[in-house]
This record gives C-alpha cells, sequence and structure tokens, in this order.
C-alpha cells in the first residue's frame, strides 16, 4: 500500500471517530487529528467522497462526514479508494508487473486468492453455521440412544445421520457448480434443495418416542 492508501485509510478513520453522529470534521482537522499533510488532505479526502464513501458539505459548519455508518464502510473500499481495484498487476516474487505468458509459481494461489478476498467474510460466516450444523449432530446422539431401545439404535441412527449428508454433499458439490454455473446458481440450487428436504421432514417427521432422556452425569 502506498503512501496515499495509508492517508486515506487514516481519513476515514477520523470521519468514523469525529463523525459519529453525524456531524461534518472539516479539512483541518482530519489533518491534525491524523497528522497528516494539510496540503494533501483535500485531496485524500476527495479520493473518499468520489468513491461514495465519504461526502461534503461547504460552508462555515461544511467539512466532510462518512456517507454511510462506519461499520457498513469496509478496509477495503477505503483502500482501492485511493490505490485502484485490488487486482493482480505486480509479482510478489519477482517485482514488477505479472507477465502471464511466464507467470511464477505462485501465480495461480495468489490470483485465487486475489479474487476470493471479497467473499471471505461471507466464508467466515457460512464456516460457522456448518460448524454449528456438526455440533448439533453430535449433540443429539445421545438423545438418539436414549429413545430407542438397542436392536432399533443403529437405523434410528442412520436415520438421524442423514440430515447431516446434506452438509457434505453441499461440501464438495457447491464449489463445483460455483466454478462451472457461477456463485449465485450454487447458493440458489442449495437453497432449493434444502427446502425440499424441510418440506420433507414436515410431511414425513414424527415426534420422539417417549423416553428416559439422555444419561445423566453423576
Amino acid at each position: 500500500m502506498t503512501r496515499r492508501g495509508d492517508y486515506a485509510v487514516r481519513a476515514a478513520l477520523c470521519l468514523a471517530r469525529r463523525g459519529g453522529d453525524g456531524g461534518y470534521v472539516k479539512i483541518r482537522e482530519v489533518a491534525a487529528a491524523m497528522a497528516l499533510p494539510a496540503s494533501y488532505t483535500p485531496q485524500v479526502l476527495r479520493l473518499l467522497a468520489e468513491a461514495g464513501l465519504a461526502e461534503a458539505r461547504a460552508g462555515r459548519d461544511g467539512g466532510y462526514r462518512l456517507a454511510r455508518p462506519s461499520d457498513q464502510v469496509a478496509l477495503l473500499e477505503v483502500v482501492e479508494a485511493a490505490e485502484g481495484a485490488f487486482r493482480l498487476e505486480r509479482c510478489i516474487l519477482r517485482g514488477g508487473p505479472c507477465h502471464w505468458e511466464q507467470a511464477c509459481a505462485v501465480h495461480a494461489a495468489w490470483s485465487a486468492a486475489v479474487q476470493a478476498w471479497p467473499w471471505y467474510p461471507a466464508l467466515l460466516i457460512g464456516g460457522l453455521f456448518l460448524g454449528l450444523g456438526g455440533a448439533s449432530f453430535a449433540v443429539g446422539v445421545p438423545f438418539v440412544n436414549a429413545w430407542f431401545p438397542p436392536e432399533r439404535r443403529g437405523f434410528a441412527l442412520g436415520v438421524y445421520g442423514m440430515g447431516n449428508i446434506g452438509t457434505a454433499i453441499s461440501g464438495f458439490v457447491s464449489p463445483r457448480v460455483a466454478n462451472s454455473m457461477g456463485r449465485p446458481w450454487a447458493f440458489l440450487i442449495v437453497a432449493f434443495l434444502l427446502a425440499l428436504v424441510g418440506l420433507a421432514f414436515l410431511v414425513l417427521g414424527r415426534d420422539a418416542p417417549t423416553g428416559p432422556g439422555p444419561p445423566s452425569r453423576s
């Protein structure tokens, strides 16, 4: 990141801190608070405004403020407002521009990481829910064991485990569908299949048989 990107991040932080109540922050206040060159600060704030991240108002009570709440402004947006789109243009091993006809050893992996970066928050959220699904299976096993007699537990656990097969299928199939048909189709297809499974459980599902419940720890 260049000095301009650094200045843009500092300016955005200042607007987030001092303009939290919707008020405007003057250019000289931004420069003083974040140790920015006074002559360069107007240009940095203008970059944020042109990117739609900040808005300006002229006049005695004017200045700059964020165009939307600070928790809705991504750091990547601020950096790209100053540096341009985050693209693979410089070789991280050799320096200088990338030569596609003579790609270095890490070009493919680095290119994939650059393209996947905007999806990283969604990936974390998806991983959280997948983890919750796996944990629910482990928690439910002792309940199923307690509800059914020994001669029926194997079948009962098998039926119960079928509910978690969708997670494994999605993990293997969704990336291939996304690569061949695009990410939106991958989500739509999985959502449709989940809706079918939910409908099947709604129609065919029954309450668990009464029983003593899972054994308690003494």
